[in-house]
């Protein structure tokens, strides 16, 4: 099993605008939103294609700046997949 996750921070967002914004880049790079929490700023996707399937999640955190949190989770990618996907999910957020 592969796991990645990052974190960063998003300045000039608020946990709102950030939340739309991940929501938003899951949809932009294949992955079907399953669950929506905008109470939580959380999302959660998957995208299943020929190897296999990724688990997705968005966690947006208030703060000095807002932070994005994303983790994804393989048992059939390799993490060198999953981080170059993590890198478009990141680009399609900002």
């Amino acid at each position: 099993m592969s796991t990645v996750r990052e974190i960063k921070e998003i300045p000039g967002l608020s946990p709102d605008m950030a939340y739309k914004q991940a929501n938003q880049a899951f949809r932009n790079t294949g992955f079907d939103v399953w669950k929506e929490r905008p109470l939580a700023w959380l999302v959660m996707a998957k995208l299943v294609d020929e190897q296999g399937t990724i688990q997705a999640n968005a966690a947006c955190r208030p703060g000095i700046a807002t932070s994005v949190t994303i983790t994804l989770d393989s048992e059939d990618h390799d993490e060198i997949h999953l981080k170059s996907l993590l890198a478009k999910l990141f680009e399609n957020l900002e």
